[in-house]
């Protein structure tokens, strides 16, 4: 007896027309898994570069902070020189400033850099010779106003500030390579995520 068309559409494909579908269902399986594994492998690289732009800003706030550090302890210097020449008080402005900022910058730089143990150990002889540089400032200047300016100018001759303040350059150079170092790490890693995504 013949089938009937709704039957005819029941019947299970066989011989070639199964061979046909089978192939179908497994080129589609292997495209959704294509942009599947393409969609994770894009979601990783988007991660990688996110966390990484987030480092190397993080490093760049460190070395702006070491630069200001050492900016701010000069332009003391110069004031302190200013007010041992000349004895008058408006030089000190610098000098006053250092004295909020540099423990303030100490700070922020201790705490950006609390994942790296590296640096955590250089912060410690940095505040100390930070701390000497603006003990050896105030000194001539408490100097110039209570013994004039011989007395003063006896104590810079001692190069005992120059050599503190040489102490401070190379420890914030050794932390800049550090950083440096990092930076190029992190910049390495968003190359190899911009290639991966590509």
């Amino acid at each position: 007896m013949p089938l009937s068309f709704s039957q005819r559409a029941h019947v299970p494909a066989s011989g070639p027309n199964r061979g046909v579908n089978l192939k179908a269902g497994l080129g589609l399986s292997l495209i959704v898994l294509f942009f599947v594994v393409s969609g994770v492998g894009a979601a990783l690289n988007i991660n990688v570069l996110r966390e990484d732009a987030a480092k190397v800003q993080h490093t760049h706030s460190v070395i702006t902070s070491l630069d200001e550090l050492v900016s701010t302890l000069q332009d003391a210097e110069t004031g302190q020189r200013g007010f041992l020449l000349t004895g008058k008080e408006q030089y000190l402005a610098p000098y006053s400033e250092a004295l909020i900022r540099v423990p303030t910058t100490l700070d922020r730089i201790a705490r950006l850099t609390r994942d790296n143990a590296v640096q955590q150990e250089r912060v410690a002889p940095l505040r100390r010779h930070a701390e000497a540089k603006l003990a050896e400032l105030r000194e001539t200047i408490d100097l110039r106003r209570s013994a004039g300016p011989d007395a003063a100018v006896a104590i810079v001759n001692t190069d005992r500030g120059k050599a503190t303040m040489d102490a401070i350059r190379d420890q914030l150079g050794l932390m800049q390579q550090e950083e440096s170092r990092l930076r190029q790490i992190r910049i390495d890693e968003m190359d190899d995520a911009y290639r991966a995504a590509w």
